[in-house]
């Protein structure tokens, strides 16, 4: 409940949790496996109303959905606890924008340690065509810069770049 917020916690210490809301977090805290990054993740997803909903029933709900939705894993069966994951993380990235999405496919190759923003801001804007047309910069701050584009670039970012890197923090 402290995850959820003073509000939440607040509640809980006076003991006005619904009865439906403490069997939900429950068995979402079962189906997690006591992970803390699992149950940190989840109570991302309960205070964002556009994922699973303004409460922790709801969430719980889209979860127990997400899991039988699942494709089936080719190489073997999941276990209980990679399956609560696997649910877990789709319900947060089927609500991702789709610049959002590509932004994650391309960072999900590199090393977390050495992103550069200036991977997204080059030079030659039109190798961003395609599925980064998001990133390229604003076609006026191209003309007036000079040598230190990539500069300015970090300074200012694109204002879809900037929403997409956004939606992929929250």
């Amino acid at each position: 409940m402290k995850l959820l917020g003073s509000q939440w916690a607040e509640e809980d210490r006076k003991g006005l949790i619904k009865g439906s809301e403490e069997r939900a977090a429950t068995g979402l805290l079962k189906n997690l496996g006591g992970l803390a990054l699992a149950i940190e993740r989840a109570a991302e997803l309960i205070k964002n109303d556009s994922i699973g909903g303004p409460n922790i029933a709801s969430t719980y709900e889209e979860f127990k959905s997400q899991q039988t939705n699942l494709p089936k894993c080719p190489a073997s069966a999941r276990s209980d606890v990679v399956l609560a994951l696997n649910s877990l993380w789709n319900m947060r990235f089927t609500n991702l924008s789709r610049n959002a999405l590509a932004l994650l496919s391309v960072l999900s190759l590199l090393s977390p340690d050495g992103i550069l923003i200036d991977l997204f801001l080059p030079r030659n804007q039109k190798a961003l065509d395609g599925r980064l047309a998001f990133c390229k910069q604003i076609t006026q701050h191209m003309e007036d810069a000079d040598s230190n584009t990539a500069l300015s670039s970090v300074i200012t970012p694109p204002p879809l770049l900037r929403k997409a890197i956004q939606a992929g923090r929250t």
